[in-house]
């Protein structure tokens, strides 16, 4: 295989660090209801913030996916791990989309359809558009005969 591209999960930790501060805002504003936990209650929402940013960095490590000469082999999972391998002939679309946020930090969602009626065998979030540009391109210029 030459190349292996995993996600970047900057937008799921910039959601996470925007819920963890709304959070944070909305005990501030209701502590002197709850004058004696609200610091408490702020160390742990970013207690669970952190927690939940550590465990996406690693994460994202245990996915990847692999672009050889002929093929696409998909691996994601720490524990039970789920292996797809698709043959470039078998593909019949591929789509990089993004959403605002996604285009802000630089990433999209990359899709792999094959023929196969079980649906997209391949969807792999918050992945920068030049890790994958291999991939679009090398199955724009079979499609296109060259």
């Amino acid at each position: 295989m030459a190349d292996a591209v995993h996600p970047n999960p900057v937008v799921a930790v910039a959601r996470i660090i925007l819920v963890a501060i709304a959070f944070s805002a909305f005990v501030f504003l209701v502590r002197s209801y709850i004058e004696d936990y609200a610091m408490q209650l702020i160390a742990v929402i970013w207690g669970i913030s952190i927690l939940d940013c550590i465990f996406l960095l690693i994460a994202t490590r245990f996915v990847t996916l692999e672009i050889g000469e002929k093929d696409l082999l998909y691996r994601r999972g720490i524990l039970s791990v789920k292996t797809v391998l698709v043959p470039f002939d078998k593909v019949t679309d591929t789509r990089y989309t993004q959403s605002l946020l996604e285009r802000i930090f630089g990433v999209g969602t990359l899709e792999v359809e094959t023929a196969s009626e079980s649906g997209v065998p391949i969807r792999m979030p918050a992945v920068r558009y030049e890790d994958i540009k291999g991939i679009m391109g090398d199955f724009a210029n079979r499609r296109r005969g060259k």
